[in-house]
């Protein structure tokens, strides 16, 4: 996993360790298969390695958007979880307060 570059924006609270209580036991699984690690290992993850780790979901997603217009199991659950743990890196930095309030503004 090194390869991987960690997500800039991340702050050092555990913003996506705070996700995978969220997280389906079939995600974790997933990540754990993609990634090549244990479920105990994913839990204890760091926050660098948590954003590695959201690095590696990205590029699924985006190889299986590139295969195919019509996302495989691997890229949907690649997609939610991206979704996810995106969403959760988005409200840390108050993007998602931003977002919300510009569609109000455009009601």
């Amino acid at each position: 996993m090194g390869h991987f570059s960690v997500v800039p924006t991340l702050k050092p609270e555990n913003v996506l360790h705070s996700t995978l209580e969220r997280m389906t036991v079939v995600q974790k699984n997933f990540i754990c298969k993609e990634a090549g690690i244990t479920v105990d290992e994913l839990q204890q993850a760091s926050e660098e390695t948590l954003g590695e780790l959201y690095d590696m979901l990205c590029d699924i997603e985006c190889e299986e958007t590139v295969i195919d217009e019509e996302l495989s199991e691997r890229g949907k659950l690649a997609e939610g979880l991206v979704t996810l743990m995106g969403n959760a890196i988005a409200d840390s930095e108050g993007l998602l307060d931003e977002y919300y309030d510009e569609e109000d503004e455009e009601e």
